[in-house]
Order: structure tokens, then sequence, then C-alpha cells
């Protein structure tokens, strides 16, 4: 199955997850973990859905996409501590972004940049240069 495959969660609510809203979403990853780890998330629903409501915001269809890839490519274990929604929260945005960039490089939507590297000039002369300089009649 790739990345872009309904998934079980995604089946089950209907919908891609880059469709969700917040209330699907909360829906999805509450099956999933279901699904993977075999035993029901405790979880409230009120906050979980605020974290998911900031996180679409913010991230918009990455957010969402992002949730099915701790789902997809960690089966719901982030070292080595199976996860829950309040991992998406605005304090760890740091580990958001990280993952994020982990995800959209192993699915090619980051492309590496040449890198500008300046030419190796330090302002002096090489001693080559400097007599080749000198000979110039």
């Amino acid at each position: 199955m790739s990345f872009e495959d309904l998934d079980f969660g995604e089946e089950l609510v209907g919908k891609p997850v880059t469709e969700m809203d917040a209330r699907d979403l909360f829906k999805y990853s509450y099956e999933m973990f279901r699904e993977n780890l075999g035993y029901t998330m405790p979880s409230d629903f009120i906050k979980n859905k605020a974290v998911l409501q900031w996180l679409l915001k913010t991230y918009k269809e990455d957010g969402a996409k992002l949730v099915k890839w701790l789902f997809f490519k960690h089966g719901g274990i982030i070292d080595g501590q199976a996860f829950a929604i309040n991992w998406f929260a605005a304090p760890h945005k740091w580990r958001i972004d990280k993952e994020l960039f982990t995800m959209k490089q192993a699915l090619g939507e980051v492309k590496k940049k040449p890198v500008y590297r300046s030419p190796k000039t330090t302002g002096f002369m090489s001693a080559k240069e400097l007599l080749a300089y000198g000979n110039t009649s």
C-alpha cells in the first residue's frame, strides 16, 4: 500500500485525510490508534479537537497528511512511545516541523536546491599566480 492509497481509517471516515476537518481527523486518529496498537486511546474530545483545529489551521493539508504519516510510517509509535493527539499541540511545533520535513523528503515533495559555494578565493594570490602575474612581459 502506498501513502496515497486510502487506508483503513480513511475508508471508515469516508474521505481522504486531506479533506477531513478536525472532527473527522479525531475519528480517523482514534480508529487508527486502535487498529495499529490494539487498544482504545483515552481522549478528551474537546481538547483534542482544539489541538487538531490548530494543526489544520497552521499546516492546512500537510497537517492532516502528517497525522496519516505517523500511522503509515511509524505505526503510531514515536520514539518508542505511542503518540496521542497532544503530540500535535502548538508547544511541540518544532517536532511537528521536523517530522513534516521528513515526510516531505520521503514523499519526494522537497526538492534539493543546489548549494551556493563561493569561489575558493581568499583575496590573496597563490605563489603560482604571483609568479604568472609577474611574467606578463
